[in-house]
């Protein structure tokens, strides 16, 4: 079997930075950036929630450090690049893990610096144990998983808004990029 290298001119940093990029061919779009801390019970709750959240009934595409990205490039550009251009919104899984480390931190301010610029909320915070919440985060509505007498309405109410209404530009390139399907409506998931 012979692998044939595509060779792209500039831009290639930006164009294949995750494994499904290499995959596809093209830049790929998600509909979240996962934000955690891979050490003990987060990673098991990221499984969880991938397993969840990428399957029927709502087949969302999640962009999740570690699995998607590709090794060797700089950290922080491309997790930046990902949030910022090819990711809708970030879930934030909160943990006393996640307050330990660096790059969340750095993915948390960076999301949220993006979020005050356009007036819109790109945050979703998972609260999965017991924390400090931090500063930026406070004023943000979030599913708490600790809650567990509420469980169910806590994922579907992080479903809902994933799934929340596409403004005019995400409406054409969702039209225009088969990496990014629309999202089924909140009717089409109680009729089915």
């Amino acid at each position: 079997m012979s692998e044939q290298l595509h060779v792209h001119k500039g831009g290639d940093q930006d164009q294949f930075m995750t494994t499904d990029d290499v995959e596809n061919g093209c830049p790929q779009y998600y509909h979240a950036f996962v934000c955690y801390n891979p050490d003990g019970a987060d990673l098991r709750f990221v499984k969880d929630l991938v397993n969840k959240l990428e399957s029927e009934p709502y087949n969302l595409k999640l962009c999740v450090p570690g699995r998607n990205d590709l090794p060797g490039g700089p950290t922080h550009t491309i997790s930046a690049s990902l949030i910022k251009d090819r990711c809708r919104k970030m879930l934030i899984i909160m943990s006393p893990r996640y307050l330990q480390s660096e790059i969340c931190e750095f993915q948390t301010n960076f999301a949220a610096s993006l979020s005050l610029r356009a007036r819109s909320m790109r945050l979703v915070p998972c609260l999965i144990e017991d924390c400090q919440i931090p500063n930026v985060l406070i004023p943000i509505g979030m599913c708490d998983y600790t809650r567990t007498n509420i469980l169910d309405w806590t994922w579907d109410r992080l479903v809902f808004s994933l799934m929340g209404s596409l403004d005019s530009t995400e409406w054409e390139r969702s039209r225009s990029e088969p990496s990014l399907r629309l999202l089924p409506t909140f009717n089409q998931i109680n009729n089915s």
